[in-house]
């Protein structure tokens, strides 16, 4: 197995600067040339992790946090499959959210 690594250096949407770092093992199941599985990887912890933070916004009242994290990770989602798509300006009369749909609606059943 080959130990990977990257880092990740940008800024958030208020412009404020953030910075990733993450070290694994990346199978190489998505791609031959590495760094894709450690991506994934690291993507499924932090959305895993993201749970943990919830409990104290809920104590304080806020028991629909669990719902905008959500939608916040699915709109990232949207915005993911707009830039992955050949022609993404065909897809500019549609919201992220629409994206989502239907991908779960269509692209999901080739591979299953």
């Amino acid at each position: 197995m080959e130990k990977s690594r990257f880092e990740v250096h940008s800024v958030d949407r208020k412009g404020n600067d953030i910075m990733i770092k993450c070290e694994g093992i990346d199978e190489h199941e998505l791609a031959h040339f590495g760094g894709l599985d450690l991506h994934v990887k690291a993507t499924k912890t932090l959305i895993s992790y993201s749970q943990n933070g919830m409990s104290f916004p809920e104590k304080e009242g806020d028991y629909s946090i669990g719902s905008k994290v959500v939608a916040l990770y699915l709109n990232e989602i949207g915005e993911l499959i707009r830039n992955l798509s050949v022609e993404p300006e065909y897809l500019s009369d549609y919201s992220n959210t629409d994206l989502v749909k239907d991908f779960l609606e269509n692209e999901l059943k080739i591979l299953q």
